[in-house]
């Protein structure tokens, strides 16, 4: 799978650690650690949720008649 790289300039880092920080609850700013952390579970939540869909969408609920 390719690489996915995402670069940031000093100050948009700043901004990002700092928003991270207080969006996850730590009592500082965020490390590229916990970013990275965060970004890969939302992403694994995505894939999950939209295979799931697919999934639910190829059921097929055939009429039953018990009769």
């Amino acid at each position: 799978m390719p690489d996915l790289i995402i670069s940031l300039t000093a100050s948009q880092a700043s901004r990002v650690a700092s928003a991270f920080g207080k969006f996850l609850g730590l009592p500082g700013d965020a490390t590229v650690a916990d970013v990275k952390t965060h970004l890969i579970k939302q992403m694994r939540e995505v894939v999950r949720q939209q295979e799931k869909a697919v999934q639910e969408a190829a059921i097929i609920i055939a009429p039953f008649d018990p009769t």
